[in-house]
């Protein structure tokens, strides 16, 4: 599951009124489906979160193809009347089985690596991984650390 939260989106609501601010949602969704398999669901859960439900992943290299496509998407302006808008995005994953096998379980863990991330400003991207004590460890990756090498995670 691939949690994805827009960052520097309520200013474009707030300087270019909420016409501007659906129009990069919807560019965004577009974006999203781009990035991602015909296999994998994206969902809008309400203003500007996303959930990615991405099937049949089982590495970690696989999930971090769909996290750089998502990455460069937003990378990229959103261009809106005659202005060209940018967001960023904080990214929460989380892996069926590996981190929970429900959806609260799995939607909980995935929405707390994203406030991690959103923490760690636009652009980052945590991931959580379950220990035997059940704690749960996060570890951060940046897109630099995501596309130079093999181990994206850097525990924190």
């Amino acid at each position: 599951m691939i949690y994805v939260d827009l960052d520097k989106f309520k200013p474009i609501n707030d300087n270019y009124g909420h016409k501007a601010g659906d129009e990069v949602l919807i560019q965004f969704s577009k974006k999203l489906v781009s990035s991602t398999r015909s296999v994998d669901t994206v969902a809008r859960l309400g203003g500007d979160e996303f959930v990615i439900l991405a099937d049949c992943i089982n590495t970690m290299s696989e999930i971090t193809t769909v996290i750089e496509k998502i990455l460069n998407a937003v990378a990229q302006p959103f261009p809106v009347g005659s202005n060209n808008l940018e967001v960023g995005a904080s990214i929460g994953v989380t892996m069926c089985p590996r981190d929970g096998t429900d959806w609260d379980t799995l939607l909980q863990r995935a929405d707390t690596c994203m406030y991690r991330a959103k923490k760690y400003s636009d652009k980052k991207v945590i991931i959580y991984s379950i220990d035997n004590s059940d704690q749960g460890t996060f570890g951060i990756c940046t897109p630099a650390v995501l596309t130079a090498s093999g181990q994206p995670l850097i525990f924190l």
